[in-house]
């Protein structure tokens, strides 16, 4: 009897349906219902579905989970209680701790080396704090859409056109002074 050696060869690219387009087969999520154990679309596309379909439903979609909740409330802060009593929340602290060291480290050093470039930046921005601080210089309404003070996200910025003038400052307001930095 004659044996035959059969080689397997594994495909690296495969086409979406929807798009059309050849890709590696990490483009597409795992659906075990399909032959090949993965989706039919690629995952831009299916998240453009997803996307598509949420804007369209989204009244129905949110009614549909405030029912959801209202009807197993007790369940669900039940669930969320023993969470937080089984080390869930204190696990998630950790988390967030271990990420703001290492963003610490990070920002630290961005901070030093920015700090270092910009020493004339940093006496002008000194110097307005101490003239606004002792009242020799008062913050006015933005000089672009006269908004004043309200709240602590929109109070009125001093922009400086020149750093070497640190006192000769326009006010503006934040969204009008990331709108003059993107412009300029």
């Amino acid at each position: 009897m004659k044996t035959t050696k059969t080689t397997k060869t594994t495909k690296t690219l495969k086409t979406c349906t929807k798009c059309k387009v050849e890709k590696e087969l990490t483009e597409f999520s795992i659906n075990n219902a399909a032959p090949d154990s993965l989706s039919w679309r690629c995952t831009i596309c299916l998240k453009k579905e997803k996307v598509a379909y949420y804007q369209a439903h989204k009244a129905e979609m949110n009614a549909s989970a405030s029912r959801r909740y209202q009807a197993n409330r007790e369940a669900i802060n039940a669930w969320h209680r023993e969470w937080r009593n089984n080390q869930g929340l204190e696990k998630y602290k950790k988390t967030q701790a271990g990420y703001a060291e290492r963003s610490r480290d990070k920002k630290n050093n961005y901070n030093e080396t920015w700090r270092a470039g910009n020493q004339e930046k940093i006496r002008a921005h000194t110097a307005v704090l101490v003239a606004v601080r002792n009242g020799s210089l008062i913050p006015g309404p933005c000089e672009i859409c006269g908004k004043t003070k309200t709240t602590k996200t929109t109070k009125t910025l001093a922009h400086h056109e020149d750093y070497s003038k640190p006192l000769d400052v326009i006010w503006l307001c934040s969204r009008c002074h990331a709108e003059h930095h993107r412009t300029a």
